[in-house]
């Protein structure tokens, strides 16, 4: 399968819309303008994707730490999923 195209949607705060094709393709040039995007951001960079991993860490750290707060104070916690997500 190839990535043929791709465009960025407002959906859920901002979302990247992508449509694939059975086998090898080129890329649309909207999507190739997204790929240069995240390249001058440095997003294929080794550095970025383990900078992320840390901060997800944290965050997962933080929140964890939060609801065991929040749980002994007898707080009820209740939780939704958006699986299609």
């Amino acid at each position: 399968m190839s990535v043929v195209d791709a465009y960025r949607i407002s959906a859920a705060g901002g979302s990247i819309r992508v449509f694939m094709k059975l086998g090898r393709h080129s890329p649309s040039k909207r999507m190739a303008g997204i790929i240069n995007y995240e390249s001058k951001l440095g997003l294929y960079s080794t550095k970025a994707l383990k900078m992320f991993a840390a901060r997800m860490v944290t965050v997962e750290i933080d929140f964890l730490a939060l609801l065991l707060r929040v749980k002994k104070e007898g707080v009820t916690i209740v939780g939704i999923s958006s699986p299609a997500r």
